[in-house]
């Protein structure tokens, strides 16, 4: 299983996955930004440019989530990393633990 972009997608589109996926790769990528926009303003000392690297950094992050969420109905994610993401699921072994017991 190769960790490309449909690994990423695949846990930004998976139940529980989500709440822990879009705030981590949200800040990581407002957090590049920010490190850009840091050396930018070392370098030339201009507030204005610093805080739009920064506004620029934050538009990219929610526009990447929101295309990596299939709201731009485009990015279908394979079958194989759908079953992946099932079987390390928390939910999933829950079920099976539950589903045993009652038997």
């Amino acid at each position: 299983m190769n960790s490309n972009t449909y690994f990423g997608a695949a846990a930004l589109n998976h139940f529980l996955e989500v709440f822990f996926f879009v705030p981590y790769y949200f800040l990581a990528v407002l957090a590049f930004f920010t490190h850009v926009a840091c050396i930018h303003f070392k370098r030339t000392v201009s507030t204005l440019q610093t805080y739009a690297v920064i506004v620029f950094g934050f538009f990219s992050a929610a526009f990447l989530l929101y295309a990596l969420t299939n709201h731009f109905h485009g990015y279908a994610i394979p079958e194989a990393y759908e079953k992946m993401l099932d079987a390390m699921s928390f939910w999933y072994f829950f079920h099976l633990h539950t589903a045993r017991s009652f038997q």
